[in-house]
């Protein structure tokens, strides 16, 4: 080969890794912006779920009624509690 092909082929090489590089370089921020938008938009839809959580009705306010009866209590002896403590008032 001769000197005038070997700078030849070793620019075109030069340029060639170079331009791949730039590609490289684009398809990776392409891909940034991408994933940003996605998560972006997940950021939005867990704002409007909060926001809707936040501003359900007043009814959902009401308090629930407490339970009295211990676990592993039989419902015959919650009954029998219950009929003694109205027999105490009624007395």
């Amino acid at each position: 080969m001769n000197l005038g092909s070997d700078v030849v082929i070793t620019i075109t090489g030069i340029v060639l890794v170079f331009l791949i590089l730039v590609l490289l370089m684009a398809i990776i921020t392409l891909e940034g912006k991408i994933f940003d938008s996605m998560n972006a938009k997940k950021k939005a839809a867990k704002k409007t779920a909060k926001k809707a959580e936040e501003e359900e009705p007043a009814g959902g306010d009401e308090e629930k009624p407490k339970k009295t009866a211990r676990k592993g209590t039989s419902r015959k002896k919650v009954e029998e509690t219950a009929e003694a403590a109205v027999e105490k008032t009624e007395e």
